[in-house]
């Protein structure tokens, strides 16, 4: 039973669910134009070989070909600008072209064409104006059009992690390092808000977007959080890429509470309160440990966010980030072997705890 429809079959056809989300009210009235021809295109969708061969050429091809394109700009245009013109037209050709395209070896070639469009862009741009700043904002502007315009979601990811380099940049060519913390918040509270919106993008226009730009936010989140780690590299020890820590664990901790205080209200069965109290403390109590780690509470904190929506995807890159930043930790305090131990088999103790808990807490409410 699912929003008063019986489902007949023991596993439903997508008709069926969305026939049932549209009873409750979760999805609008039109979902067939929106959802039917994206199942359809995905199910025709080659084999992941042939797409591979397919892309190595079309990669190939482009490269000779953006090769010669640089080169005739470089000797019809007496100045650098000629490049800027070549690369600009050459964007707006191939986006053009890929919102007319089906062909898959043709999108690959417009993707490769696009890349390397941008590239000499850069090019373009640097050896004309000489100050990397406004060549980071231009580069950012024409990035954010192409991820409202360019319909290819590997070039809306890969731009996305370009457009939050380039802040990084700007950052830190003026040197105001506590900026960071400020796109870190950014950052932490798109992701959050993406997560929260995934259920309710799939029949908007808009919604082959959310896909690339949330896993884009979330893996930029995670890369700019190494920088807190620069400390356990002994030629960087003293170098301050990151100062006060403690700013980012305190906003992550304070994000990763408001995900924890979400996922206990939107728990299937009632949690009692003195289970939602020991998990609030452990929280608290992991933030604590993390003072000089803010790394380890964003990737617990990307990791609900996976474990919650059931994205492999999220959890698999949230632990393998977990990994890194708790080497990181764990290599760089200043404390004994020993307290290390210690610290690892409690907090080990601690969340087996909590999960035997919740364990019985479910069962409870299974049987109830």
């Amino acid at each position: 039973m699912a929003g008063g429809i019986t489902m007949t079959t023991a596993q439903p056809s997508v008709a069926q669910v969305f026939d049932a989300l549209q009873h409750e009210g979760q999805v609008a009235a039109d979902w067939r134009d929106a959802v039917l021809p994206a199942l359809t295109a995905e199910a025709e969708e080659s084999p992941w070989y042939i797409r591979s061969m397919i892309a190595f050429g079309a990669w190939v091809a482009s490269l000779f070909l953006m090769a010669f394109i640089g080169g005739i700009g470089a000797i019809f245009f007496s100045n650098e600008s000629g490049l800027i013109v070549i690369a600009l037209l050459t964007l707006a050709g191939v986006t053009l072209l890929r919102r007319r395209s089906s062909v898959e070896f043709v999108q690959h070639l417009l993707l490769a064409f696009s890349l390397g469009a941008q590239i000499l862009l850069a090019f373009g741009l640097a050896v004309t104006f000489r100050n990397a700043s406004i060549v980071m904002l231009c580069l950012i502007c024409i990035q954010g059009a192409l991820i409202l315009y360019y319909p290819d979601r590997l070039l809306q990811f890969l731009t996305v992690m370009a457009i939050v380099a380039e802040l990084v940049f700007l950052i830190f060519d003026a040197k105001h390092y506590l900026y960071l913390h400020g796109l870190i918040v950014l950052l932490a509270v798109s992701a959050v808000w993406l997560a929260q919106i995934e259920s309710r993008v799939y029949t908007c226009s808009w919604a082959s977007l959310h896909a690339p730009i949330y896993h884009a936010v979330l893996l930029s989140l995670l890369g700019v959080m190494l920088l807190s780690t620069v400390y356990v590299i002994p030629d960087w020890h003293h170098v301050l890429y990151f100062p006060k820590s403690w700013i980012a664990t305190l906003t992550m901790g304070v994000v990763l509470l408001y995900v924890v205080q979400r996922l206990l209200r939107r728990s299937t069965y009632p949690v009692r309160q003195a289970i939602q109290l020991f998990v609030y403390a452990g929280t608290l109590g992991f933030i604590l440990l993390s003072w000089r780690a803010p790394g380890l509470v964003t990737a617990l904190l990307v990791m609900l966010l996976g474990f919650h929506y059931a994205n492999r995807f999220v959890i698999g890159m949230a632990i393998a980030f977990f990994g890194i930043f708790l080497t990181a930790f764990f290599y760089g305090i200043e404390v004994s072997l020993l307290h290390k131990s210690y610290t690892l088999m409690g907090t080990g103790a601690l969340l087996l705890l909590g999960w035997y808990l919740l364990h019985l807490q479910r069962r409870e409410a299974v049987h109830a």
